[in-house]
């Protein structure tokens, strides 16, 4: 049942981004502040979860535009400083986090002042080797030194590095 409900969300969220392409003048002129048009919703890409139901289940669907995230594969070291300072992480972590981020994706191992490469991470409990390539994933950065599940996931207050960051983008622009 969940991989049907899961299917249906995606269908929901992908019939919407086409209705956008063909009718999108159409669905601009709906402006039903109290009730907003959740195909209108999804189409914009604002990360609004719209809820819906398949065969009597709930579900609740949204689309983020991955374009108006930072590009984690692009983005320098003073943008990634200032970012994290500005989500008030201690000079400890800023420093960790940025050395850690530019070590897992440049091609050798050397690793910055605080970052760390393949040497750190196979002294862990559960080794594995640094990347020393682009990030696949914006997941990847759970295995980056220095970047927990708050970092990631943030918090009511902050949000998480994950909510930031995109693979997708690829503008070293902010």
């Amino acid at each position: 049942v969940g991989r049907y409900l899961a299917m249906a969300g995606i269908s929901e969220a992908i019939l919407a981004l086409q209705a956008d392409r063909s009718h999108g003048e159409q669905i601009d002129k709906i402006e039903d502040e109290e009730t907003p048009d959740p195909i209108r919703s999804l189409a914009q890409g604002d990360g609004q979860w719209v809820k819906a139901a398949f065969n009597g289940k709930a579900y609740e669907v949204r689309v983020i535009d991955e374009g108006g995230k930072i590009g984690l594969n692009a983005v320098d070291d003073a943008t990634l400083r200032q970012l994290l300072t500005n989500l008030q992480f201690s000079d400890d972590d800023v420093n960790t986090i940025t050395d850690s981020i530019v070590d897992w994706r440049d091609k050798d191992d050397l690793h910055g002042q605080s970052g760390a490469e393949t040497d750190y991470y196979e002294s862990l409990p559960r080794p594995y080797r640094a990347k020393n390539a682009d990030f696949d994933t914006v997941e990847e950065l759970l295995l980056v030194r220095g970047v927990n599940r708050a970092a990631f996931y943030g918090n009511a207050e902050y949000p998480g590095l994950g909510q930031i960051f995109s693979v997708f983008n690829k503008s070293k622009r902010v």
